[in-house]
């Protein structure tokens, strides 16, 4: 996974987090994470999910219509869960980031968000205390895979606990399928403040890449 994706080996960290510093905003800053049972998909069969470059449209759709107006940094993120019950594996996109307002103001526009992989809900919100610490997991690789366990819960209360366990080698030949030929800096969603923090980033990342090799052709 490191040759497929090198910049989540603390590259794109280290460049998202000075264009943060470069970028100062009065309102508050909200850790979000965004699931969608439209962004998770069965793996058995014949049936393949989606590629990133394809899902990004989609999310981008969701994420925009939810988001309107609000100022929001997104990260993408792909998961491969099981149930501890069976065999069946679902590949769940979903997205970690950063959004700017009050809890009371984005919960407003996630009100009719809908629900993730297996009833859980649709979005979490969390108030940041250590920005370099949320931003290092939100561009974390993929290297694992989630275990899916129901528990018997109050109303209310969390109905389902996970818990990792090794990818293997068929696993991660479907996330490097879904990938293609993206990168890090190029699986983001922003808007407002996060779109200039984004577009800063992104050009930390070209002008490393060049540094790292003089013939890089790429621009993220």
């Amino acid at each position: 996974m490191r040759a497929l994706n090198p910049w989540a080996g603390g590259l794109w960290r280290r460049a998202l987090m000075k264009a943060f510093e470069q970028e100062r905003s009065s309102l508050p800053t909200i850790a979000i994470t965004l699931y969608s049972e439209q962004w998770s998909f069965a793996l058995e069969g014949a049936s393949r999910p989606p590629v990133l470059e394809d899902m990004l449209v989609a999310m981008e759709s969701d994420v925009s219509a939810a988001l309107e107006g609000l100022s929001y940094l997104l990260l993408v993120d792909v998961a491969i869960h099981r149930t501890s019950r069976g065999r069946q594996q679902t590949l769940c996109y979903h997205l970690h980031g950063v959004a700017w307002g009050t809890k009371a103001e984005i919960k407003a526009r996630l009100k009719g968000w809908g629900s993730g992989f297996m009833g859980a809900p649709g979005h979490k919100l969390v108030d940041i205390f250590d920005l370099k610490g949320w931003i290092d997991y939100s561009a974390k690789d993929t290297r694992c895979r989630y275990v899916t366990n129901p528990v018997r819960a109050p109303l209310g209360r969390e109905t389902h606990h996970h818990h990792r366990e090794r990818l293997w080698g068929p696993q991660l030949g479907t996330l490097l399928g879904v990938y293609g030929d993206l990168r890090k800096p190029q699986l983001a969603l922003a808007g407002g403040i996060g779109a200039k923090i984004l577009k800063s980033a992104r050009a930390v990342a070209t002008q490393r890449a060049r540094e790292i090799d003089p013939d890089c052709q790429i621009e993220f």
